[in-house]
């Protein structure tokens, strides 16, 4: 069984791995390639519907993506391993992973530029939270 540390370890062993829209492996991700590339690499199995050829700015098929597959949460139990679902422009459409209380690792940028880094939750970014997920089977 996988616990919230393994998760924050795979997690961050991806910082650097450079941003490429639509990108699913350690050769290029986004926000959303990386929880998946990170569950991938960990063996935990998340019950979600693949798609392809989605737009950078999500439509109705990434809104919910991978919240089918995850536990709710309150903001205030959230704990290392999480996911963090994130709104630009009042819609979610960027994803995370808890690293602690006070910092999250995602893929962030622009295919030119940026990549998976590890970056404070504070700010503008904390105010973007719009929901707080656990993994299913995560201790």
């Amino acid at each position: 069984m996988t616990n919230r540390q393994q998760i924050v370890d795979c997690a961050r062993s991806w910082k650097g791995v450079p941003f490429i829209h639509q990108g699913k492996t350690r050769d290029g991700v986004d926000c959303y390639g990386f929880i998946l590339g990170v569950v991938n690499e960990l063996g935990i199995a998340v019950n979600h519907t693949p798609i392809n050829d989605y737009p950078r700015i999500p439509d109705g098929r990434m809104r919910n993506l991978l919240q089918e597959a995850l536990e709710p949460r309150k903001f205030l139990d959230r704990k290392p391993g999480d996911i963090l679902v994130f709104a630009w422009g009042g819609e979610p459409q960027h994803l995370a992973i808890l690293a602690s209380q006070d910092s999250v690792i995602h893929a962030y940028g622009s295919d030119q530029r940026g990549g998976v880094v590890e970056t404070r939750l504070a700010g503008r970014l904390l105010d973007r939270i719009r929901g707080v997920y656990a993994i299913p089977g995560v201790e």
